[in-house]
């Protein structure tokens, strides 16, 4: 693998006094898709929590290209061009599609992408721009929500359940978009339960259990492997 982007480091992490992740390594290059998978209650999203700075971190490293940012507040790694995109989509039923792009572009803080690009390779969106965004279909918001994330012109994309309750069709869209978004050089970190997606998706994957890696590797060989992926995934 080139050198990393994004390195986690003996991350410990968890909510108040409850633990969550003990001692969690891993690594994505810039440009590649990373698969964080496991069971529900393995800790795939308190991960991507931590490296944004929304779970509370105790010990261990993050940083960016070479920058720690593991004791910074989630607005300044923001600022430095990690982007989250949670299970909930995120956005703002209230506003139009159009707004919720605005957002996107104000939260890019000097860095931010054009509409029109995010229109472009979401062409959907641009027929809705003036609709409230409550009004879009599951596909549409989640569209929308990774539109809005790449008008910050994120280095680091965090994932989170991005085909959840989305027809088939749409889910292979959506695919077809990381990787062309991978291609222009952002790193993305995904969780997913449907754990054969996420490896057709990514270049590499990280197993989860109970807060721990407890296994990695190139994810075409754990796609070929029938059990190993039993060994450790609902799939």
């Amino acid at each position: 693998m080139t050198s990393s982007l994004l390195e986690v480091a003996g991350l410990h992490a968890g909510y108040g006094r409850i633990p969550a992740l003990f001692g969690v390594d891993l690594q994505v290059a810039a440009g590649e898709i990373v698969a964080l998978l496991g069971r529900n209650g393995a800790g795939k999203t308190t991960t991507l929590r931590g490296i944004i700075g929304l779970a509370t971190r105790t010990a261990g490293s993050i940083a960016l290209n070479g920058m720690a940012i593991g004791r910074r507040p989630t607005h300044a790694i923001a600022r430095m061009g990690v982007t989250f995109v949670p299970e909930d989509r995120g956005i703002f039923p209230s506003l139009t599609v159009r707004d919720n792009l605005r957002l996107g572009r104000l939260a890019g803080n000097g860095r931010s992408g054009d509409e029109a690009d995010a229109v472009a390779r979401f062409p959907i969106l641009g027929e809705r721009l003036d609709q409230e965004a409550s009004s879009l279909s599951g596909g549409e918001r989640q569209m929308l929500a990774i539109a809005r994330a790449l008008l910050t012109r994120p280095r680091l994309l965090l994932l989170d359940e991005f085909s959840e309750g989305l027809q088939p069709n749409i889910v292979r869209e959506l695919a077809a978009g990381l990787g062309e978004i991978a291609a222009s050089g952002v790193a993305m970190l995904l969780v997913e339960q449907n754990a054969r997606l996420a490896l057709r998706v990514s270049a590499r994957c990280y197993v989860m259990e109970k807060g721990r890696i407890v296994d990695e590797g190139p994810s075409p060989v754990f796609l070929a492997d029938d059990d190993r992926l039993r060994r450790h995934l609902v799939v």
